[in-house]
């Protein structure tokens, strides 16, 4: 096993209050080190960063990627339990073999920047004469809600949040949908229409709300809408159960950012039919101009480079001998 030190940046609504500005912590149970300080480089007006380098043991430069990455998250998750405050990851910056008495270290460096496609270039005459007119119709208390929910969801970076929020809306939803048809009760084991033999005919109930919230993915989703909800059921209950996404991704083949893109674009056709529902004037749906994206997800855009850095002889390596290479990206 190889020696491995990683450094990353972390934001926190906390601060140090003892002199040394610096921590040292070692994991026992995972075996791994780490010492965090502040970013002096880095300064915003109501922020604080912090530079967080853990040492561990892994087996090549892939494996110790991942394990740091890991090991961080279960740091920062602990450091927010204990606080009760803000401690988010916000960039990886570099990865080195960490053996002591090396001359030239290999290493990986990172850089990331927001997404290239970002600002969206949508503010136009028509986009203003969209929100005027959304802004006339009348609203109530779950279709405010909704609104605010949808809002909420497209403004979090976290696809955790994104399709909790996604899926509130939908909930939201269901108490103002006018489609009050009785729907078939179903089989447990097959999801098929249950048929009594007695009756000589399928039994019907007024849907519950996870069924109310089916007829909204039929109703709004065309295309491979039983798929669509049965993924997004499955994984509001593994969310709400707190078990593991991997779960679903390995089951159906599909990412959480794949999963909220779905959950979203239900949620946005659906809160924008459901408040046209409750307009006197139907035909103000011709004067919108609505814009919707491929996906809801943050994304950003990755750099890494391979490296082998210069370094100091010494069997008791510090911080001190940390490689300071940067890289930069040029986006056209």
């Amino acid at each position: 096993m190889t020696k491995w030190i990683m450094k990353f940046e972390v934001e926190t609504a906390a601060t140090f209050i003892i002199e040394k500005n610096e921590i040292a912590i070692k994991n026992i149970r995972d075996n791994y080190e780490v010492y965090v300080q502040n970013n002096r480089d880095r300064k915003e007006v109501g922020k604080t960063f912090l530079l967080v380098y853990l040492i561990f043991e892994s087996e090549n430069i892939d494996s110790a990627e991942k394990a740091g990455m890991r090991n961080l998250e279960e740091f920062i998750d602990i450091l927010s339990f204990s606080g009760c405050v803000l401690f988010e990851i916000k960039r990886r910056i570099a990865l080195y073999d960490w053996t002591p008495k090396l001359t030239a270290r290999k290493g990986r460096v990172y850089k990331s920047i927001p997404d290239p496609n970002s600002p969206q270039l949508i503010i136009n005459e028509e986009f203003v004469g969209t929100v005027e007119t959304l802004l006339k119709w009348e609203r109530s208390d779950p279709l405010e809600r909704a609104l605010r929910y949808f809002r909420l969801g497209v403004s979090s970076i976290d696809p955790y949040e994104q399709f909790q929020l996604f899926w509130f809306v939908i909930e939201s939803l269901i108490q103002v949908d006018t489609d009050k048809l009785k729907v078939a009760d179903k089989c447990p084991r097959c999801s098929e229409p249950l048929f009594c033999k007695k009756c000589n005919e399928v039994s019907y109930h007024r849907p519950y709300p996870i069924q109310a919230i089916e007829k909204i993915f039929n109703k709004y989703l065309p295309d491979n809408n039983d798929q669509a909800f049965i993924i997004s059921s499955k994984t509001r209950n593994v969310l709400l159960h707190g078990e593991s996404i991997k779960k679903i991704e390995n089951e159906f083949g599909i990412t959480l950012p794949d999963i909220v893109t779905i959950v979203g674009k239900v949620a946005h056709i659906a809160l924008l039919n459901c408040s046209l529902e409750k307009q006197s004037d139907k035909n103000q749906l011709q004067e919108l101009n609505l814009y919707q994206p491929n996906n809801f997800s943050f994304y950003i855009v990755d750099a890494i480079a391979n490296v082998t850095a210069e370094s100091s002889e010494r069997t008791n390596l510090t911080l001190e001998d940390f490689p300071d290479i940067k890289i930069d990206i040029n986006v056209d």
